[in-house]
């Protein structure tokens, strides 16, 4: 579909919400042509505090891999010739007739889950949701927006909520569901400030298992940041993650999730060729103990995914810990501020001085009788879906077939986690 360009300001005007500038929105419908936006785009993110998640080339490798039977709507929002906020959703009906829904989610959902925190300027964050909430429910009659997931720390979502509880003639009062928490180390200057931060039981144990290591073998840390190399060595890194999953029985992030190793693989050459790739290798001897796959962006590390080596050999050494305690240290050698560490609760990283933050989505509903069964009919069809697809066929009965019927997680599942 063509991209096109829509006056969307909105109709409504709060006394409270008012600026010298009310800004203008432009909608594009497609990632078509819009490649000469990318540089500034990425300034917006990044001076807007939005993470990599919404940068331009994730955004756009998402929907080439996920958007199929989507329909994209990229809001992007202008002061002047600046970019003042960036909200990427699209569009999905789920269901059968006469219950299908109409659902609207921010690019990305949910394959997997992320923290995604829209990048939108405080100070037009009440416009920039009213253009976006009048658009979604009044032109596309949506029946559900499921924003999110976003950390406890994303100012703007009180302005959203904010804006929906003023639109009582549109949608419902806005439900917000707990998703668990998301782990971020906050990096001092130094390494030694860091490590001495540590509860002295912890630090004795990882200065333990660390003299281990170093009696063991000759210790080393590389850090792989070149575009021309990252790809060759994203390749050993998929090698080695699937090897150490595969000897748990179980899939490893790139059989795991659908078509993964391909969008992986894009990115990896998409954001290589930006400089934003580190693979931090833990060396031992010639052994890769340990690799970290992350992306710098800013001031911020993003911890993707990690490998390491298994067995009882390697055991004793705690590499689990051990290699996330060298990257912290190449993340503060290289002067990232903090480190992004993923969704869900680990207590090691807890251990380790990382801070959990609470993370939630925020579902709006249209209002009316019709909006309010589809929507209940979409939940109850989402616990079967999740029982049958995923707690039984993927957990349960996946593992037990042979390798060559074993299948990623079903698509249905992921469409309806909202």
């Amino acid at each position: 579909m063509p991209g096109f360009v829509e006056d969307c300001r909105p109709r409504v005007r709060l006394i409270a919400d008012l600026v010298p500038e009310r800004p203008r929105c432009r909608i594009e419908t497609s990632f078509d042509g819009l490649d000469t936006l990318r540089e500034q785009w990425d300034r917006a993110v990044l001076a807007l505090g939005g993470p990599l998640y919404m940068s331009y080339d994730w955004c756009r490798l998402w929907w080439q891999f996920y958007g199929a039977s989507k329909d994209l709507r990229l809001f992007i929002f202008y002061s002047g010739e600046g970019i003042v906020a960036i909200v990427p959703i699209y569009i999905e009906t789920i269901g059968l007739a006469p219950f299908r829904l109409k659902l609207a989610r921010l690019v990305g959902a949910n394959a997997p889950p992320r923290v995604f925190d829209p990048p939108v300027h405080k100070a037009y964050a009440s416009q920039v949701w009213e253009a976006v909430v009048t658009y979604l429910f009044a032109r596309e009659r949506c029946d559900l927006l499921s924003f999110g997931p976003f950390s406890e720390h994303y100012q703007p979502a009180f302005s959203l909520r904010q804006v929906v509880e003023a639109h009582a003639e549109l949608v419902r009062k806005p439900v917000t569901v707990q998703r668990g928490v998301r782990t971020v180390f906050p990096l001092p200057s130094s390494y030694e400030e860091y490590f001495n931060s540590l509860e002295s039981t912890e630090r004795k144990i990882r200065s333990r298992y660390l003299r281990a290591l170093e009696r063991a073998w000759a210790v080393r840390t590389e850090v792989v940041r070149d575009p021309g190399s990252v790809e060759r060595e994203f390749e050993e890194f998929v090698r080695q993650h699937t090897s150490q999953w595969a000897g748990e029985g179980r899939p490893g992030h790139f059989h795991a999730w659908p078509n993964a190793l391909e969008f992986h693989r894009a990115l990896v050459g998409a954001q290589g060729r930006l400089g934003r790739l580190r693979f931090i290798k833990l060396m031992a001897g010639d052994e890769i103990a340990a690799n970290l796959y992350t992306y710098a962006f800013g001031k911020t590390l993003y911890a993707e995914l990690p490998a390491r080596q298994t067995g009882r050999q390697w055991e004793r050494f705690s590499l689990g810990c051990t290699g996330v305690i060298k990257l912290i240290e190449a993340a503060i050698n290289e002067g990232f501020q903090d480190m992004e560490s993923g969704m869900g609760h680990y207590d090691y990283k807890v251990r380790l001085n990382g801070k959990e933050q609470r993370v939630a989505v925020l579902r709006v509903r249209a209002k009316g009788a019709a909006s309010r069964v589809r929507a209940w009919a979409c939940s109850a069809a989402r616990e079967i879906v999740t029982l049958f697809a995923h707690k039984i066929w993927y957990r349960r009965i996946c593992p037990r077939l042979p390798k060559s019927m074993r299948t990623s997680q079903p698509a249905a599942a992921i469409s309806y986690d909202f």
